[in-house]
């Protein structure tokens, strides 16, 4: 389906060592203006009743910005609210959801989801008020939230989930991502399986090959288009 990033807990220092000298300054740049517009404080919520103060007031932020407005916000889908509402009660339980909150004077403008699970902490959602989007709160929320796990010695492995471009720029490793399509052994199931296979079968001979030629070719064609414009 495509790729997971995550980041190993070397510790903090490492990482920033990792990511390029331009986005280190940028980071430093924002965080500066940031500061100059107030009181600027990282809050953490992962007490049960913290979380459930706390989670409506994430949920109006992430739908206040494009997320709301081409409907992919939590808030956006009754079906993902009542999902992330019961994921919140029950991880809570086990202190292993975590709301991580970017304020200024006392108001919020950035928030990211985390599930904690053993020694591995998975980056799900994340909400910024556009308004402030010139200091990219939710840029620096993520690399405080980064920082902070990276330096945790129970945790290991920070998981971002995703491949979004935009957390390329901490230098992730990445895994890919799979579907898995288990059939039991009804006679219809073994019906799907068996011309699934035949499916699979036909693509690997007979469509990836040409797939495969034809990105060859384009490849090739926008070099040699790169090269005549150099030299024309």
């Amino acid at each position: 389906m495509g790729e997971s990033q995550y980041l190993q807990c070397e510790s903090y220092e490492q990482i920033r060592q990792k990511i390029s000298k331009h986005f280190r300054s940028e980071l430093n740049l924002k965080g500066n203006r940031l500061s100059r517009l107030g009181d600027v404080e990282y809050i953490s919520a992962r007490k049960k009743d913290d979380l459930n103060k706390e989670f409506n007031d994430f949920l109006e932020l992430e739908a206040s910005g494009w997320k709301g407005q081409h409907g992919t916000a939590i808030k956006s889908n009754v079906k993902d609210k009542k999902f992330y509402e019961n994921l919140t009660d029950n991880f809570s339980d086990i202190d292993s959801c975590e709301l991580s909150l970017l304020t200024l004077n006392n108001e919020i403008i950035a928030g990211s989801y985390w599930l904690v699970n053993d020694s591995t902490v998975y980056f799900l959602k994340i909400g910024y008020d556009k308004k402030y989007s010139k200091v990219s709160p939710g840029v620096l929320l993520l690399d405080h939230d980064i920082g902070k796990y990276a330096d945790d010695h129970s945790i290991n492995t920070i998981s971002l989930f995703s491949d979004y471009q935009w957390q390329a720029r901490w230098k992730p490793s990445s895994m890919d991502v799979f579907n898995i399509i288990i059939f039991n052994k009804s006679s219809f199931n073994v019906f799907c399986y068996s011309l699934l296979k035949v499916i699979v079968r036909v693509y690997r001979r007979c469509v990836k090959p040409v797939l495969w030629k034809y990105e060859k070719y384009v490849r090739q064609a926008k070099k040699n288009e790169r090269v005549f414009l150099k030299n024309a």
